[in-house]
């Protein structure tokens, strides 16, 4: 049998996302994001979440992960007319054998996953209606 256990209605209006957030599915974080979403004004921020975040598309688990990441931002941009893909990882990261992976060093750690990142969603092929990393375009990827 199949109960509801609770009723939200939703606005049923269309919105522009702020931005495509890429992050790990990892509680600790939690606040942290949220807080530089508002600290940032990402107002309607469209989360992508699954564990290794954005790690998913420089280090997938699975061949199937980084197309899951590609596709859910490209829908993003095309349904909600998002302007910037926010591309989120955090220290410790277990799906990726946390900071152990990296010898304990969190320099090395920072300086190797956002860069990857960023690169593999570049490098992609794939048409993300002008979500580049160039200054000068109405759009871009940060890490």
């Amino acid at each position: 049998m199949i109960r509801k256990l609770f009723d939200f209605n939703t606005d049923s209006q269309p919105y522009v996302a702020g931005a495509v957030v890429v992050c790990c599915f990892d509680a600790r974080i939690r606040l942290a994001r949220d807080e530089f979403l508002q600290r940032y004004g990402v107002a309607h921020p469209d989360l992508v979440i699954i564990a290794g975040g954005s790690l998913a598309l420089s280090s997938p688990r699975t061949n199937f992960d980084r197309a899951f990441v590609l596709d859910q931002v490209q829908l993003a941009i095309r349904l909600h007319r998002a302007s910037r893909v926010i591309l989120m990882s955090h220290s410790d990261c277990a799906t990726y054998g946390g900071l152990a992976a990296f010898n304990g060093d969190r320099q090395r750690e920072w300086h190797t996953t956002p860069v990857n990142c960023a690169a593999h969603l570049r490098s992609s092929g794939r048409n993300f209606m002008g979500c580049e990393s160039n200054a000068s375009s109405s759009h871009s990827i940060v890490c």
